[in-house]
């Protein structure tokens, strides 16, 4: 892997002020989101390094280290969000939505370092198997960041003075609401990212384990010829995926 790669030198973010008594989110909030977002900027270094030793074959482990980067920006944007009311002063309310538009383009940011390290365009050679269930870690991806967007988009409402209390609070109650989902999302891919690396047969959903869940997904599928849940690459989802799958229930082989 070539030293100067982009996708392995997350850019670190500047360090915020103080926040104002009563207008931003706690501080020990904000140390609890630094301390998580370094742990997976380490990550990210971590995978870099696995994957230039030869550990990795792939640049999986350096894209989940920034999805898990996307999904502590996205839980941090929560922060400020649940912070919102509508008798706020209008000052108040620009700071807190100018600090939930601030993660979650910092979300979408580590999003795209994610997808470009499952590319890795500088060294094809690197690049993530295409394995379904990276296909599956990159569909949760650009689904996380399309509602990342949108919803920076329309949080910028709840700035203005004159904004309905209705119509704010139920604009605050859908945007985190949709930033938890996107976080999911982003955990999820984290997961089958990661699952790459220590791939287990029949983990559908990239949980780590395999369970119902799992087994839904394949039932859903069954007599298809759905690729994420063509464990065998028959051609046919069928009793021979079947077969795996229930042959790894409740874990992985060793």
């Amino acid at each position: 892997m070539s030293p100067d790669r982009p996708t392995d030198r997350p850019t670190e973010r500047p360090i915020r002020s103080a926040p104002t008594p009563g207008s931003l989110d706690s501080p020990d909030s904000r140390v609890g989101g630094a301390l998580s977002r370094f742990a997976c900027r380490v990550a990210v270094l971590l995978g870099g390094l696995a994957a230039a030793s030869g550990a990795v074959a792939a640049s999986c482990p350096i894209a989940a280290g920034h999805a898990a980067v996307a999904s502590a920006e996205a839980a941090q944007a929560i922060v400020p969000l649940t912070a919102l009311a509508p008798g706020q002063s209008t000052t108040t309310k620009i700071l807190l939505v100018l600090e939930a538009t601030n993660d979650l383009a910092q979300c979408s940011a580590a999003i795209s370092e994610a997808h470009s390290a499952i590319a890795a365009a500088g060294d094809p050679g690197e690049a993530c198997p295409p394995a379904p269930i990276v296909a599956r870690a990159s569909a949760k991806l650009a689904q996380a960041q399309e509602t990342v967007s949108t919803v920076a988009a329309a949080i910028v409402q709840l700035s203005s003075p004159t904004f309905p209390p209705a119509q704010f609070l139920a604009l605050q109650a859908q945007s985190i609401a949709e930033i938890e989902a996107a976080k999911a999302k982003l955990d999820m891919a984290t997961a089958q990212l990661l699952a790459v690396v220590t791939p287990c047969p029949g983990d559908l959903d990239g949980s780590g384990t395999v369970d119902a869940a799992d087994l839904g997904l394949l039932l859903a599928a069954w007599a298809t010829s759905d690729p994420l849940a063509d464990l065998d690459e028959s051609g046919i989802v069928d009793a021979g995926d079947l077969g795996l799958l229930l042959a790894s229930w409740d874990g992985c082989p060793g």
